[in-house]
């Protein structure tokens, strides 16, 4: 199943050749299926859009990639399908706005959570968290929770 990662990387000297290598690094990870690097801005900040399976990648795999390029993360959106969120409609979406906040609220290190009409599930993670994909494990169980009508425990 394949998510969507918008990273915001700050590294200084970024340019063609930078945009080049890291994609070029990213593309090898057989996670991801592709990677659109969006050129630095005037605070040395670069965009960078992942598409990945999120059974095989880890966005903690992902997040050295850059580090080893001399850059760091400043800010992580990762938006899961409406498979995840088991609707693809608004009035769907709608149902389970408010229950999905309230569950993925209470876990450390997501900033920002909502859902849009379609059913895909937007989150923000704090990049300071230190096990990512522990992170988004703990959300995933969340919504199957949720999503099943189980209390959980």
């Amino acid at each position: 199943m394949e998510a969507q990662l918008f990273l915001t990387i700050n590294r200084k000297n970024t340019g063609k050749e930078w945009n080049k290598s890291i994609s070029a690094a990213l593309n090898a990870n057989p996670a991801i299926s592709s990677v659109l690097v969006i050129e630095t801005n005037e605070n040395n900040e670069v965009q960078v859009n992942i598409n990945y399976n999120i059974q095989m990648g880890s966005v903690d795999y992902i997040e050295q990639i850059i580090r080893n390029s001399g850059a760091f993360l400043t800010g992580l959106n990762i938006h899961l399908p409406a498979q995840i969120s088991g609707t693809a409609d608004p009035y769907g979406a709608s149902a389970i706005a408010l229950p999905l906040q309230d569950e993925l609220g209470k876990i450390d290190g997501i900033t920002g959570i909502s859902i849009s009409s379609g059913g895909v599930i937007k989150l923000e993670m704090d990049v300071a968290v230190s096990n990512k994909e522990l992170k988004l494990e703990e959300m995933l169980n969340a919504i199957a929770i949720l999503r099943s009508g189980a209390k959980k425990s």
